[in-house]
């Protein structure tokens, strides 16, 4: 059973993406890759890119500028619909070409799931599987989409939580706050934190509320997790 609600655990990309590879074992993928940039009208080269696909593909792939070739790029971007990898979407010559490319890295059965973030955020997620033949390859396809839909929707939540954060400055925490939060961080109650820096609970709750307040969020554990992406304390 794989429980997808550890990825808005995640306190950096790599963390996340790091749990994002090993629960795609739950659509049995063989690879996988996110890419998502800000706005849909953002440069393709401005895209956040994480993958597991081979490297020399990779750099081929960006040094080619085939995002702009790439069928299931431009469906992601016009569509919330899964796109299923089959050779029939490449309809140019430009895109055959590089259908065949991208078969010889082994990229010939897998599926896309189209991103579409709540600020604008647009990308995608696909999962590329191991090639059979095209009754087990359907069956593949009918058995995982469901769990990869679910995944996708972890995916797009968190990774643009984590993304907004990169965006953000850092909070400006008084003296106090850092305090009464770095007691926190490590596990201390309201009322613990107040016999530590000598104050009442009422002042510990009264700095808690002003902190969640400077995040934006609606609990003290997520105050932490932000504080600590933001490097605004050290644990």
């Amino acid at each position: 059973m794989y429980d997808f609600s550890e990825l808005l655990t995640a306190t950096s990309l790599t963390e996340w993406f790091s749990k994002l590879v090993r629960l795609s074992a739950s659509v049995n993928a063989e690879q996988v890759l996110f890419a998502l940039k800000k706005e849909k009208l953002a440069p393709n080269d401005n895209a956040i890119i994480l993958s597991t696909y081979p490297s020399e593909w990779r750099q081929k792939y960006d040094e080619n500028g085939y995002a702009s070739v790439d069928p299931v790029v431009q469906k992601s971007f016009a569509s919330a619909l899964p796109i299923l990898w089959d050779r029939s979407i490449y309809e140019t010559f430009e895109q055959l070409a590089f259908y065949e490319e991208a078969a010889a890295y082994g990229l010939i059965q897998g599926i896309t799931l189209p991103l579409h973030g709540p600020g604008g955020e647009t990308g995608l997620l696909s999962f590329k599987f191991t090639l059979s033949d095209r009754m087990n390859y359907t069956k593949n396809i009918e058995r995982y989409l469901p769990i990869a839909s679910l995944l996708r929707d972890y995916a797009i939540s968190s990774s643009t939580a984590l993304l907004k954060l990169d965006q953000k400055q850092k909070v400006n925490l008084t003296r106090r706050e850092y305090e009464v939060l770095k007691w926190c961080a490590v596990g201390k109650t309201a009322w613990e934190t107040s016999i530590i820096l000598s104050c009442s609970e009422a002042t510990i709750n009264f700095h808690l509320k002003n902190v969640r307040r400077k995040y934006g969020v609606d609990s003290k554990g997520l105050a932490v997790v932000r504080a600590i992406q933001g490097g605004d304390i050290i644990i």
